[in-house]
């Protein structure tokens, strides 16, 4: 059977799950934020699937999945699509597999919840803080990424600095995947054992659910210094830790950053070197002292407001 005989018959077998052919929607799903990187542009800007599937349930995912092992078609799995390093580029073509629309909380009680893998991971952070809680950690690309593309291809992320990386015990309790045969099995790993499919990128299991740990929510100020050499910042943020401030964030950004950040406008000058933070209330007199301390000029708070009262900029 050719790949468009195989391509056909899958299409024909799929029995109302949703799917799309059209030009424009494969571009776009094909690609993620792989053009970060030039080497990997040049390897992959031109790579498209011939079809993405858009699944509404795990029995419509494990449905599919049957499908492409019959028809021994290339599978890519797709979240948000903002990972910066091809995982949901399609190398040979084939089908894409949307799974965007598995985004159900389905359970959240003190200190876990599950979800399906599909959830934007900014709106299970709003779920979460409903109940007077917030997830461990999370990627800068919140607002887009999924929770299961953060679990395949995530290591770690804000957050980290106060509760260790993904695959640190308790962070992830539970995954369930579909594996990809003609008589697919859905099997549930706990604890230890998911290890074997986090940071996997979907090669070896469709993940379709997961749970993970929360923690008391705490209402982070967003704030930032500024130094006179990168040393200096690498120092305070290092003495910030080692001092055991509370922090969910501490990031060096070196200066010649400076011009990416333009709605910073003057107040991250290409002169200084910067520390982006988010705070504890409770810690922000200790922060802006021991910044100060080391000379820096300090820029605001997520409310538009600089800690001594001089004039800033919104971060």
């Amino acid at each position: 059977m050719t790949r468009t005989q195989a391509l056909d018959a899958f299409k024909a077998d799929l029995a109302g799950i949703r799917f799309h052919d059209d030009a424009n929607y494969l571009s776009a799903r094909s690609k993620d934020y792989f053009w970060y990187s030039p080497i990997l542009n040049d390897l992959l800007q031109d790579k498209l699937g011939e079809l993405v599937v858009v699944p509404q349930s795990v029995e419509e995912v494990t449905a599919v999945a049957a499908l492409i092992a019959r028809y021994k078609l290339p599978l890519t799995l797709r979240g948000g699509g903002t990972g910066n390093y091809g995982q949901c580029v399609p190398l040979e073509g084939g089908v894409i597999m949307d799974l965007t629309r598995l985004d159900k909380v389905r359970e959240i009680r003190e200190g876990y919840v599950r979800v399906e893998a599909g959830a934007r991971i900014s709106r299970l952070d709003e779920a979460a803080r409903e109940t007077g809680q917030e997830l461990l950690m999370y990627p800068s690309t919140r607002q887009m990424a999924t929770i299961g593309g953060f679990i395949a291809g995530g290591s770690g992320g804000i957050g980290s600095l106060r509760h260790g990386m993904l695959r640190d015990p308790g962070n992830v309790s539970y995954i369930k995947v579909i594996t990809v045969e003609e008589n697919p099995q859905v099997i549930e790993l706990r604890d230890d054992a998911i290890q074997k499919v986090q940071h996997a990128y979907g090669t070896n299991g469709i993940v379709v659910e997961v749970g993970l740990a929360l923690t008391p929510a705490t209402d982070w100020i967003h704030t930032a210094a500024l130094f006179d050499g990168y040393d200096h910042a690498l120092r305070f943020a290092t003495s910030a830790q080692e001092g055991g401030m509370d922090c969910y964030l501490l990031t060096a950004v070196e200066r010649r950053f400076a011009p990416y950040y333009t709605k910073f406008g003057d107040y991250f000058p290409a002169d200084r070197d910067a520390i982006f933070a988010m705070v504890a209330p409770s810690e922000l007199a200790r922060f802006t002292a021991e910044a100060e301390a080391r000379g820096p000029c300090l820029l605001c708070d997520d409310q538009g407001r600089n800690p001594r009262g001089r004039s800033s900029a919104r971060l």
